[in-house]
């Protein structure tokens, strides 16, 4: 096969010109060859066939710059007409259409969490959101996590204080349940005053991935229980006040939980800079009680060994709480903790971490991956339909001054695209990328390791 420089194009010729006729050969018989008319099974007449015609022949004759000369493409360059009035219009048409169809397929709940609980009152899901502030509400009165006032003291300020209302979605992103919390405004809180140490217990994804191999070399069986209202157990030691929200509301809407605006808390609470570093401390003592020991390499990782044998892992994620133990020994673990705690059992763990997991024990596998998740972000963002790319971009691609928009037109185009939030959730995302795998067949992994 030879290669050159030097090319022609002949945008009037068959094929690049639909209309012109297929019997415009662009080959001519060499020198001593049959012309193609008189071939064996050729299925045009001879006269149909121009006997002369040899576009390539003109090059033979040229020098390089003439023959360059030729090869210049004579189409007309112009800016793309993405930013055409029309082509705005058109695409904000697609882009109405597409949210109407995304609102559908989430069954127009997740775009429909509301901000206050007015807004929730107002919402097709009343009925739903009203139960879950009641169940909230509840919670509360029974863990005594205030009482009420009549004044503030002098030199105290009552924090502010809001509703926070979210869908749960289980492992097969469908909806689980309505959630509220009452959330106190803990960045107005002073420090030294309001509140002194903090702590978020969160769990590692490199832990979490660990504790999957050791279930499957050791055949255990992983198990998942929810503490309920876990901010509302441990005891507040500061004085701190704080205004309940839109408690009008609640007055009409739910009687039987009338109260005064204004309340000292007793208990920690949603929101608060202690809250976390609190509800921690107190399940630690707990998991100390049973005999558990903390794992030097992740605080939220506890495990219990006998005789230098890994007995049972407990890691927890906030106030979701992950049980490792033998089939036989998960039962005992389980009582001792909901003797401590008010606790959701949720039984063999299929969501944690918003990753769906598939246990099969006997067989010593573990199947994990992000498919929900990854679901619901292409159906809020618009991709439903989107066809999948193994490489949808060209990567390491240079910042560069011209590629934000530089025009009125090009800033109104982009002003409605989510894109600070797309990024933030593949971020979420990207830092799990290595947990969408299976785990089979590990070799023990010595019990030094763990620390």
């Amino acid at each position: 096969m030879a290669t050159s420089r030097n090319c022609c194009f002949f945008p009037g010729e068959y094929p690049f010109n639909p209309t012109s006729s297929p019997s415009a050969s662009l080959f001519a018989p060499a020198a001593g060859e049959r012309a193609p008319s008189d071939s064996p099974g050729s299925r045009l007449p001879a006269a149909t066939l121009p006997a002369t015609r040899n576009p390539f022949s003109v090059l033979g004759d040229l020098d390089d710059d003439a023959a360059l000369a030729i090869r210049r493409s004579a189409r007309v360059t112009g800016k793309p007409d993405a930013y055409d009035p029309s082509a705005l219009a058109a695409q904000r048409a697609h882009d109405r259409a597409s949210a109407e169809i995304n609102v559908t397929a989430l069954e127009n709940i997740e775009d429909e969490e509301p901000a206050t609980l007015a807004s929730a009152i107002n919402t097709p899901q009343r009925k739903r959101w009203l139960a879950a502030v009641a169940s909230e509400l509840t919670s509360h009165l029974h863990n005594g996590t205030w009482e009420t006032v009549d004044a503030v003291p002098k030199g105290r300020s009552p924090l502010p204080s809001k509703w926070v209302f979210k869908v749960k979605f289980d492992e097969h992103g469908k909806v689980d349940k309505f959630k509220a919390r009452l959330v106190a405004k803990g960045f107005r809180q002073r420090s030294g005053v309001d509140y002194y140490d903090t702590f978020a217990p969160t769990l590692r994804v490199t832990t979490f991935r660990l504790l999957c191999a050791l279930c499957c070399q050791r055949r255990f069986v992983m198990h998942q229980l929810d503490v309920a209202t876990a901010f509302l157990i441990a005891d507040l030691h500061e004085e701190v006040y704080m205004v309940l929200p839109e408690q009008a509301l609640v007055d009409a809407h739910l009687p039987e939980f009338a109260s005064v605006r204004t309340v000292r808390l007793r208990k920690t609470l949603y929101g608060l800079k202690q809250s976390s570093r609190a509800y921690y401390t107190d399940f630690c003592g707990t998991l100390i009680h049973l005999g558990f020991t903390q794992a030097k390499a992740d605080p939220c990782l506890w495990v219990r060994v006998t005789d230098g044998a890994l007995r049972a892992a407990i890691a927890f994620h906030v106030d979701d709480c992950a049980v490792c133990a033998a089939p036989e020994d998960i039962s005992e673990i389980k009582s001792a903790l909901k003797r401590a705690y008010r606790m959701t059992d949720g039984g063999l763990a299929r969501w944690f971490l918003s990753v769906r997991l598939h246990q099969l024990p006997d067989q010593r596998v573990f199947t994990l991956d992000q498919g929900p998740s990854v679901e619901r972000l292409l159906v809020r963002f618009g991709f439903a339909e989107a066809k999948p790319l193994s490489v949808p971009c060209e990567g390491a691609l240079p910042a560069l001054a011209s590629l934000p928009p530089a025009s009125q037109e090009e800033i109104a185009f982009m002003v409605d695209k989510p894109y600070r939030a797309l990024v933030g959730s593949l971020l979420k995302r990207f830092r799990k990328k290595k947990i969408d795998r299976n785990l089979t067949g590990y070799e023990p992994i010595s019990n030094g390791e763990l620390s």
